[in-house]
């Protein structure tokens, strides 16, 4: 495990918002650095990431390793750490309110769209009933979210079968 003093803070967000014990920060500590270490942004801008979407993050379903996770590859990929926390805070709003089109959208890839399937399944079980429907195209993601930012963090998490996303968890 990383020194977690070497963090500073971070870990301590992520404990508190996910309730968990002290004596796991050696794993938020690597979770963080998995993220830096495989991609393009740095402790301070991940951790003013995580800062802003944690509380939100665990209370729509998302694990800490897969808000870490996810937030290190969009960082990477889009190359925009700040853009990567836009986006998932766009894709938490879409998936707990999702517009009349959206579901109709999700039906028609025969998924449940809401914010009760993403806690059933976890955050990338959701991504991979998304991606792995017969009728996923390269339009899906803009039919559920519509946003911007929501599109272009969902597009860089299934990019290559997820393989990046799967590296940095």
């Amino acid at each position: 495990a990383f020194a977690v003093g070497t963090l500073g803070y971070r870990p301590t967000t992520i404990l508190n918002n996910y309730q968990m014990s002290f004596t796991r920060a050696g794993e938020v500590s690597d979770a963080f650095l998995t993220a830096v270490q495989g991609g393009l942004t740095t402790v301070d801008e991940l951790g003013n990431a995580v800062g802003e979407v944690a509380a939100g993050a665990k209370t729509a379903g998302i694990s800490m390793e897969e808000l870490i996770g996810s937030l290190g590859t969009a960082a990477t990929l889009t190359r925009d750490t700040a853009g990567a926390t836009a986006g998932l805070k766009a894709v938490m709003q879409g998936i707990a309110h999702p517009t009349a089109e959206a579901a109709a959208d999700a039906a028609k890839l025969g998924i449940k769209f809401n914010s009760t399937e993403l806690r059933a399944k976890g955050f990338v079980g959701f991504l991979k009933e998304i991606t792995s429907s017969g009728k996923y195209s390269a339009n899906t993601m803009s039919q559920l979210f519509g946003s911007g930012e929501a599109v272009n963090f969902m597009a860089a998490l299934a990019a290559d079968n997820m393989s990046a996303l799967s590296g940095m968890m």
